[in-house]
């Protein structure tokens, strides 16, 4: 296990298998747990207002493409660069 890598309400594991794609992470969170809650509202969010999840997709498209690296990928600047679209859609979740 690796902790919950700055997510409250998960725990992060190791991967023993790697995948030629891509580099990833697997978490466990408890169902009422406060990562566990966030993916969801994230993921509604999404579903409910369309031209975000565009922008969400063409973002992450962007961002893999600029931290494609040869035979792997910048996983982390990958990741740090969709956290700020994630935390504004949260913050939009809560106020609707």
């Amino acid at each position: 296990m690796r902790g919950n890598l700055g997510v409250e309400g998960r725990e992060a594991f190791k991967r023993t298998f790697i995948d030629e794609f891509m580099p990833y992470h697997m978490y466990v969170c408890p169902k009422d747990g406060k990562g566990h809650i966030e993916h969801i509202a994230f993921r509604e969010y999404l579903r409910n207002h369309p031209d975000d999840m565009n922008a969400y997709g063409k973002l992450k498209i962007e961002l893999a493409e600029e931290f494609k690296e040869e035979f792997k990928m910048d996983i982390n600047s990958y990741v740090n660069g969709k956290a700020e679209f994630i935390k504004n859609s949260l913050q939009k979740a809560k106020s609707v």
